[in-house]
């Protein structure tokens, strides 16, 4: 099981509703969280982070691959949404210097 930390921009409502996290293909240049996405596995644990507080964590539903519907312009994983209780702000933990978690950035 691998740990994720996921930037949720203004498409956050959108995360919610649908239950998926998604990105849209890069245009013309590799952007790393396009790649990240891929390392996703089924039950792997991501912490969604809101305007620098995590609000949220999510468990994969699936693993990200290439056999997914939209990996041509889109990829996304469908994923299990847990609000928290009590924000934590993410200046307050050390999981970007954890080796064990991995950036999937601004989604």
């Amino acid at each position: 099981m691998n740990y994720y930390l996921v930037n949720l921009t203004d498409t956050y409502k959108t995360v919610i509703e649908q239950q998926c996290l998604f990105i849209s293909k890069p245009s013309g240049r590799n952007i790393f969280h396009w790649d990240n996405l891929l390392r996703v596995k089924k039950n792997d644990i991501i912490f969604a982070n809101i305007g620098g507080y995590i609000k949220a964590i999510c468990i994969a539903k699936e693993s990200c691959n290439d056999s997914n519907e939209f990996i041509h312009e889109e990829r996304r994983i469908h994923i299990d949404y847990y609000e928290i209780e009590e924000d934590i702000k993410i200046d307050d933990i050390d999981l970007l210097n954890n080796k064990k978690f991995i950036c999937i950035k601004n989604i």
